[in-house]
């Protein structure tokens, strides 16, 4: 095993044991996370759906971060759709909210001239999301 693949199973068990897995699959799969309590939220998209980072607030409310390269259904709900879609084939960051039950709260995407990727995020006391990661050209 290479130590990327060891690197990689470590970050896995670490979110193992948090009771959280995100799990990242080819394009046209779905792609998303799910709890040890049995909620699950997956992303159905066209392109790549790259999640990055999981944070859960005092609430139980789950933020997911990531990117995405086409039009994105962030609405895990098997009724409903919330579909995003990158004004380019660039890869374009992206947060959602939902709440404990996996129901979709809001998603939004990092939008601009060049590409966005969020690489991690952090949840303040009164509820503020911090992302953190990089982009090229402007961004909204």
């Amino acid at each position: 095993m290479g130590l990327l693949q060891k690197c990689a199973l470590a970050a896995v068990s670490a979110l193992v044991m948090v009771g959280l897995v995100i799990a990242s699959t080819p394009p046209d799969v779905a792609r998303g996370w799910t709890s040890t309590a049995g909620s699950v939220s997956a992303f159905l998209g066209s392109g790549q759906v790259s999640p990055t980072a999981v944070e859960v607030d005092s609430n139980g409310n789950i933020y997911t971060a990531g990117s995405i390269n086409a039009a994105t259904d962030f609405d895990p709900s098997p009724v409903a759709t919330y579909t995003l879609t990158p004004a380019s084939a660039n890869y374009t960051g992206f947060v959602v909210k939902t709440n404990s039950d996996g129901e979709l709260l809001w998603a939004g995407l990092f939008t601009g001239s060049g590409s966005s990727r969020v690489s991690d995020i952090s949840v303040d006391s009164a509820g503020n999301v911090l992302a953190m990661g990089h982009f090229t050209g402007t961004i909204d």
